[in-house]
Formats: C-alpha cells, sequence, structure tokens
C-alpha cells in the first residue's frame, strides 16, 4: 500500500503567447481583409432581416424562490386570470372582460389573505424569537424609505417643519400627558375630584370590613379601625397613597426619575435671594394655587409632603427612606 503524498492534477489553464503585431499584419494578404469585412457586413444584415421577420420571444423566467407566503392556488389563480386576459383581448366582448374582472379581484384578494395569514402566524409563532419576529417586520415595511418632513402646528398657530420645535411640542405633549396621569393615577383625587373622593371612601370602607371580618371582630364598635390597622400592620388607602406620594418625590429630587419631572419642581432658594428658613432648609417652592383641584394635583400634594419631613431624612437610602416614610404615614 503506498502512502506517499502525491500533488493533485492542475486542470490545464491557457497561456498567453506574446506576438509581433507588425510581422502578424505583414503574412495577412489584403484580401482577407475585404473578405472578413464582408462576411460582417452579411451577418448584420441577415440578422436585421431574421429580427424583423422571427423576432426574439421576450417570456418571463419562473423565480427559482417564490416568497413563502405562495402557494399552489394561487399559481393556477394567476394563470386562469391571465388565460382569462388573453381571451378578453382577443374576442374584446363585455361577457369575457366581466370574467376576466371577476378573476382579477378574486386572485387580488387571495394574495392578500394568504399575505396576511402568513405573517400573522410568523410574528405570532415568534414573539419570544427577537431574530426571527424582525426579519419578518423588515420583510414588510421592506421599500424606499422616504423620509418626509413632519408639518406640525405648534405655539401661536405657527406651522412648522423645524425638528427641534417639533420635537419640543411632542416634549411638552408628553409632560402633561405624563403629570395627568400621576394626578389620575397616584392621587386618584384630580378631576372630577367629587367622585374620585367618594371611590376612596368606599374602598376605605372595604378595608376596614376586611379587617373586621379577619381579626373576628364581632361587635365593630367596640373596637376602632386604627387599632385593626395597626395590629394587621396596613395601610389606608390614603396613607398608602401619602407613602408612595413620598417615595416619588424622593426618587424626583435625587434623580432617579425622568428629567420631564424634576424640571417641574424648584428650589425656594432660586425663586428668590432672601434668606428664610425655607430657603435655607431646602425646601421645595410651593406653587400657588387657589382651587381645591389644583391643590389635590400631585405638583402641589407632592411638594407639601417633601417639605414636612425632616431635613435630615431627605439625604437618606431608599431602603431607610421608604422605612421613615412608613413609620411616619402609619402613625
Amino acid at each position: 500500500m503506498n502512502l506517499s503524498l502525491v500533488s493533485p492534477a492542475l486542470y490545464p489553464r491557457p497561456v498567453w503567447i506574446t506576438y509581433i503585431l507588425p510581422r502578424f499584419l505583414e503574412l495577412l494578404p489584403l484580401e482577407y481583409w475585404y473578405m472578413a469585412l464582408r462576411i460582417v457586413c452579411q451577418s448584420s444584415r441577415f440578422a436585421n432581416i431574421v429580427n424583423k421577420h422571427l423576432p426574439l420571444r421576450q417570456k418571463r423566467v419562473k423565480r427559482l424562490r417564490q416568497p413563502p407566503w405562495f402557494s399552489e392556488q394561487l399559481l393556477e389563480a394567476i394563470k386562469h386570470r391571465n388565460k382569462l386576459l388573453k381571451k378578453a383581448k382577443r374576442t374584446k366582448t363585455d361577457e369575457d372582460w366581466r370574467l376576466y374582472k371577476i378573476s382579477r379581484n378574486t386572485t387580488y384578494y387571495k394574495i392578500r389573505f394568504s399575505k396576511a395569514n402568513f405573517f400573522k402566524a410568523a410574528i405570532n409563532d415568534n414573539v419570544n424569537n427577537p431574530r426571527i419576529y424582525w426579519n419578518h417586520l423588515n420583510t414588510l415595511i421592506k421599500g424606499n424609505n422616504v423620509q418626509q418632513d413632519i408639518i406640525l402646528e405648534v405655539e401661536s398657530n405657527e406651522l412648522t417643519s423645524d425638528p427641534n420645535k417639533v420635537a419640543k411640542a411632542f416634549n411638552l405633549a408628553f409632560v402633561n400627558i405624563a403629570q395627568k396621569y400621576i394626578d389620575e393615577g397616584l392621587q386618584g383625587t384630580a378631576t372630577p375630584g367629587l367622585q374620585k373622593l367618594r371611590s376612596f371612601n368606599r374602598f376605605l370602607r372595604l378595608q376596614k370590613d376586611a379587617a373586621r371580618v379577619i381579626l373576628n371582630i364581632k361587635r365593630p364598635q367596640d373596637v376602632p379601625s386604627s387599632e385593626l390597622f395597626s395590629k394587621l400592620k396596613w395601610m389606608t388607602i390614603n396613607q398608602r397613597v401619602d407613602y408612595f406620594t413620598s417615595i416619588m418625590m424622593y426618587q424626583i429630587i435625587n434623580k432617579s426619575s425622568p428629567n420631564y419631572l424634576h424640571n417641574r419642581f424648584e428650589y425656594v432658594k432660586d425663586k428668590h435671594q432672601n434668606n428664610t428658613r425655607s430657603a435655607a432648609s431646602g425646601n421645595l417652592f410651593i406653587p400657588k394655587l387657589s382651587s381645591k383641584t389644583g391643590q389635590r394635583s400631585f405638583q402641589y400634594r407632592g411638594v407639601t409632603a417633601w417639605n414636612g419631613l425632616s431635613v435630615g431624612a431627605r439625604d437618606y437610602s431608599l431602603e431607610k427612606f421608604t422605612k421613615y416614610v412608613a413609620g411616619i404615614v402609619c402613625n
């Protein structure tokens, strides 16, 4: 057995040989050039005649890979539509055109229905696979991404497409929406205040009834609800709102929240240069709101809750601050 290594055979390759052009031209007689020119002219004339009477037929070649949503039923529908179109063009009768239009519309909706079902199933099946999920989305939105200018009406009824002004308008709208959401979700006492307040009172009564059932209090009038909550270590709904208000103000002041919330609050020392106790203690400026609705907003109640805390507690860590606030609220 021969185990010696043998280099593989190489395929032959062309080698260009240098030649001298003047000697090559001397060896060719002049009549050869006339003959070659005559052949070229005759071949071009023959090609023109063939193209005129026997033109090349341009036929569409099928794609090697059809889209994944394409099926044999769609192919048959497209063939039937094309067949009816040729017949309608040949006969030019109203009946044939009517049949073609019916087939055309049916094929169009079949294609749309097949696409919609395929991509809907593909996206729903790959929600937990971001790579495949975004690949399907890219095929849906594929195309020429033409960047269009956004024309927006900003302050003073001005129409502008300036990106900075448009971004500022959107940020201002988002801040207002976020503030409204905080007032409604966290406080629960924004406009309309009376209806929200009644809901809070009903929830408080439900808490009291649940505490009496848990502690098996048969005569509710003998034990006040404050003692029940202290035994269960519960917070009332109003205490819980005050608790979360203080926690959120701590995060806003320490810049652990978005900037649009931090920018809505100002210190007293930044409003004036007077040497007052509120400015020296680092209190926040209380907005002047005379209506009850405004005083129920987070911007007002958050400031009053923060100013009511001790100065030393404002520098606590978040874990220590939450325990401190929970003790104050429950007591």
